[in-house]
């Protein structure tokens, strides 16, 4: 579970990197005669914004399961916070 959840969320963050190099690729290869640099920001933006609000809310679920699957596993550390608490 717990490396299920790390590989998930390292897939997310992935996810974002290619995201903001897919902007910077995108803005500065377009023409700015036939689209502007704020024009080509807006329609990225405007493609990306729900990939961008999905993949935080995966990697935030992701980093969440690891914690719990962390804490309730059966190593030491966590075994020896669950007996002080």
């Amino acid at each position: 579970l717990i490396w299920a959840a790390v590989a998930l969320g390292l897939a997310m963050a992935l996810t974002l990197s290619a995201i903001a190099v897919g902007r910077l690729v995108f803005v500065s290869s377009a023409s700015p005669s036939l689209v502007p640099t704020r024009l080509a920001q807006t329609l990225y933006s405007t493609v990306t914004d729900a990939m961008i609000a999905t993949s935080v809310a995966v990697l935030v679920l992701a980093v969440a399961v690891a914690l719990v699957g962390w804490f309730a596993g059966p190593f030491g550390v966590p075994r020896r916070l669950r007996g002080f608490f």
